[in-house]
């Protein structure tokens, strides 16, 4: 009997050796798969800090384009009002000049002169 006993003690320790075993086993596999994770996750933060800040240039750059556009819009506005007056200022010498030849011309021909030597 005290060698069944022996034999059964044995066995219960052998078996708690081998439970122990599958339990580090498991341990370190999860330990292992929480260190892959903690990685993945240190890796998806890292991205997502990139885009944050890529994020950020994106708008900076929008603020910049919009206030690009918006002088552009205005310097073709100036430049619209500056043809706009060119063009007024051109016609109107324009009228000056045909207005001068016409007053020196009759029906036409220009108006001689009469001269004292007749």
């Amino acid at each position: 009997e005290r060698d069944a006993t022996m034999q059964q003690n044995l066995d219960l320790e052998k078996e708690k050796a081998e439970q122990l075993e599958r339990y580090l086993y498991k341990l370190n596999k999860e330990r292992q798969l929480r260190e892959q994770l903690q990685k993945d996750a240190d890796s998806i933060n890292a991205e997502i800090t990139s885009l944050r800040k890529e994020n950020r240039d994106i708008t900076v750059l929008e603020k910049e384009k919009l206030a690009l556009k918006d002088k552009v819009r205005r310097q073709e506005q100036y430049m619209k009002r500056k043809i706009t007056q060119e063009r007024a200022l051109k016609d109107r010498t324009h009228l000056n000049r045909v207005s001068r030849n016409e007053k020196s011309t009759v029906w036409g021909s220009p108006v001689k002169e009469n001269s004292s030597s007749n």
